[in-house]
């Protein structure tokens, strides 16, 4: 997989980069300053092709984003097995992510099939169509910074992890985990077992005892419900006399009822009280007792006539209160009102009358006097009329003296008429006014007879007794039935005194008291019957709860059996799982150390084509034990040294060099196209001249490891001259766009295509392609292998290193095409530092696929 372009707007340290074109072969430069984006660019490849970095796990994802922008947008253009790709991926600050992957042409331009959309989608058809993860890129082909190794014991842990030792000893250790936890498992099973069956041994007598005690409580069932059909006789005849006590004492709350009732309601209950001492519904209590039933009879007669009579003088009573109250106080034509206006108007009229006549009498007898007495002088001549000037005109007439005399005697007779009516008006006037005070005296009679009425229908209380406000009213029906009701309750006091209602019920007592006597009786009976079945009952229960006590027991015993019987298959399930974590245990030992024994020796005879470029041809020979140590051959001591008496730029630079050898391994066993290589500031702590010989190396390592990038703060002149492309980045400077096709690239020469012994070593193993850092699995014939076979085999699989090309590349210059380049060109290095030549075979070193 080869990187063609790489575009992104606000990631990290830039807002926006652009750089298009990257050249399918060569040594490419990053070369700036501290903080100016160097490892952002590398970061942006991760980012692309696998949505995070190395640096997300101490972090948020949210933070590749520029800190002066909301999202970010990467897109990165790639080449893989002759066919042009696309990845798109955005991502805003709420952590929305979105990717695509898109076919393209190699030469670029717009995107075509869209393959994946979608992060987990893109994911996945990455790792299928790349055979790429985030993991297997960090370990092969990028180098972080800072990841260096500079003692002995990174040194070991970093073959581990290449070799994939950490993940079998990470499975041996796991298994030798679960191998623990299944013993103590074991254990633990062996003893709930041991606890189980003791637990069982101490229920089994308690269990037998069932039997018996079943046989116990059937004879217990058999009494307890005899004993209860003794309580379910007695409870009837309890029944039975609570009934007849209860008809008894219903009877004496009627009677004495009857004291406080209404006449009406008191009636009623005596009629139905005889009734029922006569027909054949009397209580049982008073059949045959003929001493109490035929008294009582005879009162319930007498009380009901006094009923009647009280009730008669109620009606009577209210009969004279709605009469008294029309004639008293409505204003009817019947009314005393009406009659009282009547004869007053009666009385004034009259009296008018009896004044006007007598006025009239008055006047017609001075008249009639008046003409008599003229009339008779004129007709005798007394002298009288000579006074008067009308009648000395008629002197000469003696006969008008005896007209005027007998007009006199005319209006004499209409006088005594009126006098008469005047009589008559006074006598008409007296009697108005009698009739007036009779009224007066009816009205008062008559509101007294109301307001007793009233009182006696309001206040009047049940019983015989009608009250004293009775009397009072003076209608003559009121009065008559009063008086008959006053005689009926003298026979009744003289007979039962004034509570006849009580002293009728007071006649029931002794049948009541042979009643209770009885009821308590059999209530006694009762109470014996009912503590003999609690008695009976409760040693059926304590029977009952101890065969169930038993068979919970019992159930308890079979559970723990059935419990004991799976623990005893869970412990057999355990000690199978048991012997295969210990022969997966015993399989990872040799496994390991089968891959120690192949890899450590291999590695070493791989080292040694790049030992003398990376340590500046001061070790020429190399070692790496089963165990991982490392030894170097240095001619001035004629000797092997330790790992712990080798420099740190050293010990860098065979780090270095393992992780070149490994990337070209994986990539001849799982990508098998060429590829890109990133190293982020990879010789920290080498001196200028192995830098100088690294970098010149690299160009040449592989035909696989064709795009190397390499990302450094700060070189000199000679080191820059080794780049084909270089890349300048400044602190500060945001936006980076460039098309590196503009620039002059030199032609490199590719690796020769030769014979390749690793793919023949490969053809000799399994068919398998093994991932990375996943050891492959030895077989029982490898592992029983003896320790000459090993060695064979080792041999097998190591470089061919061939000592006089060693010896003649130590006398010869590495050959470098000299080119002018833009903006670098490549040199050839001063010949006071002559490098020793590297082999162009680099199919002839490899690692071993595990």
């Amino acid at each position: 997989m080869l990187i063609r372009s790489l575009r992104a707007e606000g990631f990290l340290k830039f807002r926006k980069i652009r750089i298009e074109n990257f050249p399918r072969r060569g040594l490419i430069g990053i070369i700036g300053p501290n903080e100016s984006g160097k490892s952002t660019i590398g970061q942006l490849f991760q980012f692309a092709l696998f949505g995070t970095t190395h640096h997300v796990v101490r972090g948020s994802i949210i933070d590749l984003i520029h800190w002066e922008d909301d999202h970010c947008v990467v897109e990165l253009d790639l080449e893989h097995d002759g066919e042009g790709f696309r990845i798109w991926r955005e991502m805003d600050r709420l952590g929305t992510s979105f990717a695509r992957l898109m076919r393209i042409s190699k030469s670029g331009g717009s995107p075509g099939e869209e393959i994946a959309s979608g992060i987990i989608q893109v994911q996945r058809e990455v790792q299928r169509r790349f055979h790429l993860a985030a993991t297997e890129t960090l370990q092969s082909f990028y180098l972080a910074e800072r990841e260096s190794v500079t003692n002995p014991e990174q040194f070991r842990a970093y073959l581990d992890r290449v070799a994939g030792i950490d993940v079998l000893q990470g499975a041996r250790s796991d298994a030798r985990n679960a191998l623990d936890l299944l013993e103590r498992d074991f254990t633990s099973v062996q003893e709930e077992i041991h606890r189980n069956e003791l637990h069982m041994s101490r229920l089994q007598p308690n269990i037998d005892k069932i039997p018996e005690l079943e046989i116990d409580l059937s004879d217990r069932d058999v009494k307890v419900e005899e004993a209860r059909s003794r309580v379910r006789d007695l409870q009837r005849k309890v029944e039975h006399e609570q009934n007849k006590r209860d008809e008894v004492q219903k009877i004496q709350q009627e009677l004495r009822a009857l004291d406080t009732i209404e006449a009406k309601e008191a009636l009623r209950k005596c009629n139905g009280l005889i009734g029922l001492l006569q027909s054949d519904l009397t209580p049982e209590a008073l059949r045959d007792q003929d001493s109490v039933s035929n008294p009582l009879r005879k009162g319930l007669e007498k009380f009901a006539v006094a009923c009647k009579m009280r009730r008669l003088l109620d009606d009577h009573v209210e009969a004279a209160r709605d009469s008294l109250q029309i004639r008293v106080e409505e204003n009817a034509e019947n009314s005393i009102e009406f009659d009282l206006i009547q004869q007053k108007q009666n009385n004034v009229t009259t009296a008018l009358s009896g004044k006007r006549y007598r006025v009239l009498a008055f006047f017609f007898f001075v008249i009639a006097i008046s003409g008599l007495v003229l009339g008779l002088d004129h007709f005798f001549g007394w002298g009288i009329g000579d006074y008067v000037p009308l009648l000395m005109q008629f002197e000469l007439e003696p006969r008008i003296g005896m007209l005027i005399a007998a007009g006199g005697a005319g209006f004499l007779g209409l006088g005594c008429w009126f006098a008469s009516l005047a009589s008559i008006a006074k006598q008409n006037r007296f009697e108005a006014e009698a009739n007036i005070s009779r009224l007066n005296m009816e009205m008062e009679v008559g509101k007294t007879s109301l307001e007793a009425a009233r009182a006696h229908l309001s206040l009047a209380s049940g019983g015989l007794d009608p009250g004293d406000e009775v009397g009072e009213c003076r209608i003559s029906s009121v009065l008559n039935t009063l008086e008959s009701l006053r005689k009926a309750r003298r026979e009744i006091h003289g007979a039962m005194g004034d509570r006849p209602g009580d002293f009728l019920s007071r006649s029931l007592k002794k049948p009541l008291d042979r009643v209770r006597s009885a009821l308590k009786e059999r209530r006694k009976n009762l109470d014996e019957s009912n503590d003999s079945v609690k008695r009976l009952r409760s040693k059926r229960d304590r029977i009952q709860s101890e065969i169930r006590e038993y068979q919970n027991q019992d159930g308890r015993r079979r559970a723990l059996e059935e419990f004991s019987n799976g623990l005893r298959k869970k412990s057999l399930a355990i000690r199978e799982d048991m012997d295969i974590h210990r022969l997966l245990v015993e399989l990872l030992d040799e496994t390991i150390e089968s891959v120690r024994m192949r890899a450590g020796p291999s590695l070493g005879k791989g080292l040694c084509r790049l030992l003398p470029h990376l340590t500046g041809g001061r070790y020429r020979d190399a070692q790496v034990t089963p165990e991982f140590e490392i030894r170097l051959f240095t001619g001035e001591k004629s000797d092997f040294l330790q790992a712990h008496e080798l420099s740190g730029g050293t010990l860098q630079g065979i780090s270095f060099g393992f992780r070149l050898a490994f990337a070209q391994a994986f990539v001849r066993a799982v990508t098998e196209s060429p590829q890109f290589l990133f190293l982020d500031e990879p010789f920290p702590a080498m001196d200028r001249k192995r830098v100088l010989r690294t970098l010149q190396a690299l160009p040449r390592l592989s035909q696989e490891l064709s795009q190397v990038i390499v990302a450094h703060p700060d070189l000199d002149a000679d080191a820059r001259r080794s780049f084909d492309l270089l890349i300048e980045t400044e602190v500060g400077v945001d936006n980076l766009e460039l098309d590196l096709a503009t620039m002059e690239m030199p032609k490199v020469p590719a690796p020769p295509k030769e014979s390749r012994p690793a793919k023949k070593v490969r053809s000799e193993l399994p068919e398998s392609k093994p991932e990375f850092s996943k050891p492959q699995a030895f077989d029982a014939s490898v592992a029983e292998t003896d320790e000459a076979r090993s060695n064979t085999k080792q041999d097998s699989l190591a470089p061919k290193v061939d000592e006089e090309s060693v010896q003649e590349a130590e006398n010869q210059e590495v050959a470098k095409p000299v080119a002018p380049v833009s903006p670098v060109t490549r040199q050839q290095p001063p010949e006071s530092s002559p490098p020793p030549p590297l082999q162009v075979e680099p199919d002839d070193w490899t690692i071993p696929e595990a």
